[in-house]
Order: C-alpha cells, then sequence, then structure tokens
C-alpha cells in the first residue's frame, strides 16, 4: 500500500490524501489551503489516472476546492458524497457525483469487486461524513472532519475492525476548548457593552449557527446577518433532517424572530453582526468575540479517544500545522504540556 499526503498535514487546509494498491488507487478529499494564498495539492495527472474513486467528507473549500484538478485531468470516475454536499457542489463542476441520502441508515457500498465502504456523520458540518473502506483487503478510515460534541449535528461512531491506517482529524490538537464556556464569554461580554457593535466573521461553519441560536435564547440583543449567511441558515432549513431534533425546532424559532435581520449597507445600530467576509473592516466593531476559541474539531483530549478507539495499525493525523505525517499520538498529547 502506497500513501502518498498530497496536502493536509503540517498545515491547515489543502486536504487531499492517495493511496495506491496494485496499481489502483482512491482519493480522500481534494481541497485548497485554507489561507489568502488558496494553494492547490500536489495531485498529478499520474495519480489521476490511477483513482477508481474519490471520496468527499464535506463542503468546505479546504476539502473540496481544488476538484477543478480533478475536471484539468479528465477524470470520469465516480465522486462519492452525501446528496448535502452534492447539492453544495453539484452545479459548479462537471464531475460524476454519487451521493447517498443521509435520511437513509447507512450499510457497505460497493464500487469495484476491490472496493467497499461504509459511511457515517461526523458532527463537523451539515452534511459531513467519515469513511470506513475496504480497499485490496487493507482496511482504510477517514475522519474527514469530526466533532464529537456538536448540539447541531449527529456523529456516529465507525465500527471497529482491524485498521491498517487511519486518518484522524487534529485541527485542534494542542488544545482544550469547551465551546459552552466560550459561548458564555461571549454573552457576558455582550451584556457589558449591550449598545456595541460586535463582529462575528465566520463562513459555512458551524460556528456561526451554533452561536447565533446562543445568542438568540440567552439574550435579547438583535442579531444581524450579512446575505452569504442568511443563505447559510436558509441552506441548512432546506436540509433540516440531517439537524439534530432539538437543533432543527431551534433554527426554526431562530428564522421565524424578528430579532434575525439582514445587514442593511447603512446600519448603526447596536447587536452582534455575523459576517462572511470583510465587507464591515471599515467600520468600528467590537472584535472581542472573534478572539475567543472555538471548536470545531477533534481536540487533544479527543484525538486519544478517537486513535485509542480505533486502534488502527498506523495513524496519520491531519489538519494542524502541529502534525507532520510522521507525528505520533504521544507527541500530540505533549503539545498541551
Amino acid at each position: 500500500m502506497n500513501i502518498e499526503i498530497l496536502g493536509g498535514c503540517g498545515e491547515y487546509g489543502r486536504n487531499c490524501f492517495y493511496i495506491e494498491i496494485n496499481q489502483q488507487a482512491i482519493l480522500f478529499d481534494c481541497g485548497i489551503m485554507n489561507d489568502d494564498s488558496q494553494r492547490l495539492p500536489h495531485l498529478e495527472k499520474r495519480h489521476v489516472e490511477k483513482l477508481q474513486a474519490v471520496f468527499i467528507s464535506h463542503l468546505h473549500q479546504d476539502h473540496v476546492g481544488a476538484l477543478s484538478l480533478l475536471v484539468a485531468y479528465d477524470y470520469q470516475g465516480p465522486v462519492i458524497l452525501s446528496e448535502i454536499t452534492a447539492d453544495w457542489l453539484s452545479s459548479e463542476l462537471p464531475l460524476n457525483f454519487c451521493p447517498f441520502e443521509l435520511s437513509q441508515a447507512a450499510s457497505w457500498q460497493t464500487v469495484t469487486e476491490a472496493l467497499q465502504f461504509l459511511w457515517g456523520n461526523s458532527g463537523h458540518v451539515i452534511g459531513s461524513v467519515w469513511y470506513s473502506v475496504v480497499f485490496h483487503h487493507k482496511h482504510i478510515f477517514f475522519s474527514g472532519d469530526v466533532s464529537l460534541t456538536s448540539p447541531l449535528y449527529p456523529i456516529d461512531f465507525p465500527p471497529r475492525l482491524t485498521y491498517d491506517v487511519a486518518f484522524i482529524d487534529s485541527g485542534n490538537a494542542g488544545q482544550q476548548i469547551s465551546n459552552l464556556n466560550s459561548k458564555e464569554t461571549m454573552r457576558q461580554i455582550i451584556e457589558q457593552g449591550a449598545f456595541d457593535r460586535f463582529k462575528i466573521e465566520s463562513k459555512f461553519t458551524s460556528k456561526c449557527l451554533e452561536i447565533l441560536i446562543y445568542f438568540y435564547q440567552t439574550t435579547t440583543i438583535p442579531l444581524l446577518v450579512d446575505q452569504v449567511i442568511y443563505q447559510w441558515l436558509q441552506f441548512h432549513w432546506k436540509h433540516r433532517a440531517n439537524l439534530l431534533l432539538k437543533a432543527r425546532n431551534e433554527l426554526q424559532d431562530l428564522l421565524a424572530s424578528p430579532r434575525l435581520k439582514r445587514i442593511a449597507t447603512n446600519d448603526e445600530k447596536g447587536g452582534v453582526y455575523f459576517v462572511s467576509n470583510e465587507q464591515f473592516a471599515l467600520r468600528k466593531m467590537n472584535e472581542h468575540l472573534n478572539h475567543l476559541p472555538f471548536k470545531n474539531h477533534l481536540d487533544t483530549n479527543e484525538i486519544y479517544y478517537f486513535s485509542n478507539y480505533l486502534g488502527a495499525r498506523q495513524t496519520i493525523y491531519f489538519h494542524s500545522q502541529a502534525c507532520t505525517p510522521q507525528t505520533t499520538l504521544s507527541e500530540i498529547i505533549k503539545l498541551n504540556q
């Protein structure tokens, strides 16, 4: 089994992982760098020519932003992903999307005689999944991005197989973060500056919806969203079946509330402004909420738990500048010390 890290280790973004066995290959994710450079992964035509399937974990650009490379290299094979992720992407690229429905119970599916897979909800964002794969009798686990404690999305635990290799999200390696504590700290800051204009920058993340719902339930301050984030909320409502029941009801209440407003170009009122870019950079806004830690990935304790749960012969930790392909679990634990 030949593993090539085409991006995603030792950096935050550009997730792309290639596995070749017996002159056949599979690819997990195909993303761009999560910064202004938007660097592409090291995916070449020689890789694409051997691909039997591409597995996509979720809709974020650092996992799908380089799918245009597959088009450029004339990839004709299946791109396997959830129907929610396909809905987000399908109008953009002429690829052979093969979506599965998250509303149906997961079961092992066959791609070729040598390739079978099982998916499960990963809790990171709407429509996000992990994959358990059998490829030429090798057992492979790919976590995508994982949140074990999301109040919004479901999480399934993978089957306990004898994994030859596991790729595990380590986006919050070296940290121990309580989102509830962070949200409560945000609420206290808001109460101390009730007439301020607070800014939270977020784009297509669970953080945006989670904080919106918390503020709606625990404060009376106006909640203002830009057009991009409003469309993100509407996308969630369209696919509300992939939300936990409590979150579904909370989102319904939020969308119906007069406290939720779309930002007008001349808005100067106090409130929390949820924005997707720097369009309000020239306005004087309170930035304190932006700087509080918020967890969308596995932190150190969860990485330890997940690694031991899977018990793979080889584990590759990705999605962190602190983690190279050679990083061990003990080294991740030391990051907290």
